[in-house]
C-alpha cells in the first residue's frame, strides 16, 4: 500500500488519530501527516496540557529521529509516526502510545511501564531489555518485535532467547 491509496482499506477514526484499517491489525497511519520535525513536543496524558495549542498530540512525525534517552513519562504520542525512531533507553513510562506507528524502532530497554498501547504497531521494533510492566498489549501488532531480555507486562516474566513477536 502506498501512502496516499487506500486500496481496500477503510478510513477509520480513533480518538488517537485518523488510520488506515486494513486486513487484520495492521494499522498503518494515512500519509496526510507533516514532514518529520524532531524538535517538535508531545503534550502530556494528563493535565492541563493535554491538548494544549502548539502541542501537536496524535500528529507528531518523528520518523527517523533520535530521542535516545528521552524523558517522555506521560508524553501523548497517540497516533504518532515513530518510524525508525531512536528510543533507546527513553522513558515513556504512562506515555499514551495508543495506535502509534513504530515500525523497525529502537526502543532497547526503555521504560514502557503503564504505557497505552492500544492499537499500537511494534512490527519489527527493537523492544530487547525494555520494561513492559502493565503495559496491555491487547491489539498491539508485535510481528518480528525483538522482546529478548525485555520484562514482560506481568512484570515478572523476562523474555529469554531469540524471541521475536512472542515472549518465550
Amino acid at each position: 500500500m502506498n501512502g496516499g491509496t487506500l486500496g481496500r482499506c477503510a478510513a477509520v477514526f480513533v480518538l488517537s488519530g485518523l488510520l488506515a484499517a486494513c486486513a487484520g491489525y495492521d494499522y498503518r497511519p494515512l500519509s496526510i501527516a507533516k514532514a518529520p520535525d524532531c524538535n517538535e513536543a508531545p503534550g502530556k496524558t494528563s493535565g492541563s496540557d493535554y491538548w494544549l495549542k502548539g502541542s501537536s498530540g496524535p500528529w507528531i512525525n518523528w520518523t527517523g529521529c533520535d530521542k535516545a534517552g528521552a524523558s517522555l513519562q506521560e508524553a501523548n504520542l497517540g497516533g504518532a509516526t515513530l518510524r525508525d525512531t531512536n528510543l533507546a533507553g527513553a522513558d515513556l513510562s504512562r506515555a499514551d502510545l495508543g495506535a502509534a506507528f513504530l515500525g523497525g524502532a529502537n526502543l532497547r530497554d526503555a521504560n514502557l511501564s503503564g504505557a497505552d498501547t492500544f492499537g499500537t504497531y511494534f512490527e519489527g521494533t527493537d523492544l530487547s531489555g525494555a520494561n513492559l510492566t502493565g503495559v496491555r498489549l491487547s491489539n498491539t501488532r508485535l510481528l518480528n518485535a525483538n522482546l529478548k531480555g525485555a520484562t514482560w507486562s506481568d512484570g515478572v516474566t523476562v523474555c529469554q532467547g531469540e524471541t521475536l513477536g512472542t515472549c518465550d
